[in-house]
C-alpha cells in the first residue's frame, strides 16, 4: 500500500495493459497512449495517458463504466481531496460524463480520455502534449513556444 498526498492508496494498481484489453473489449478506437517516459511535463500527473475515440455519446459513456467498473471490482482506490479539502480514499472518479465530446477517467497512474471523433479533432490531447515536451525541451513556457511556431498571437 503507498500512501501520499493524492496517491494510491491500495494494493490494487491500474496496470496500462489492463487497461488496454478493457479498452478492446469495448470496441475503443484510435487508441493511442503518452507515456511519461517520453513525455516529462506529464510525469506529476500520472505514468501514461490513453487517448482513444468512441463511436457515440453512448459509446463514450460504455467504454468509461467499463473500465471504472473493472477497477473498483479490483478494489482500487485513490486519495483524493473532498470539496472541504479533507483527504478521502475513493474509487477511480470520472467527469464529463454524459458530455457529448470528451470523458476522462482517473485511474492514479493511468489517466484514460475517451473522445468523440469530434472531440478528438477539436482538443488535440496528443499535440498539446507534443508541444508542451517540445517547448520543455527548448526551455521554453508553453505560451512562449506556440507563439515561436506562430501558432499563437502574443497579445493572447
Amino acid at each position: 500500500r503507498e500512501e501520499g498526498r493524492y496517491g494510491l492508496v491500495s494494493e490494487s494498481k491500474a496496470e496500462l495493459e489492463e487497461v488496454l484489453g478493457l479498452l478492446e473489449e469495448k470496441k475503443a478506437g484510435d487508441v493511442s497512449v503518452l507515456d511519461s517516459q517520453e513525455y516529462q511535463t506529464m510525469r506529476v500527473l500520472c505514468d501514461s495517458m490513453v487517448v482513444v475515440t468512441a463511436m457515440s455519446r453512448r459509446h463514450m459513456q460504455v467504454i468509461a463504466d467499463h473500465v471504472v467498473e473493472h477497477f473498483k471490482l479490483k478494489g482500487l482506490l485513490l486519495e483524493r481531496e473532498d470539496d472541504d479539502g479533507n483527504l478521502v480514499s475513493a474509487p477511480p472518479s470520472v467527469e464529463g460524463a454524459g458530455s457529448e465530446m470528451w470523458v476522462v477517467v482517473d485511474l492514479g497512474d493511468v489517466i484514460l480520455h475517451v473522445f468523440s471523433q469530434k472531440g478528438r479533432e477539436y482538443y488535440n490531447l496528443e499535440g498539446h502534449w507534443r508541444d508542451k515536451e517540445e517547448a520543455r525541451r527548448q526551455g521554453l513556457g508553453h505560451e512562449e513556444y506556440l507563439v515561436r511556431e506562430g501558432r499563437r498571437d502574443e497579445t493572447c
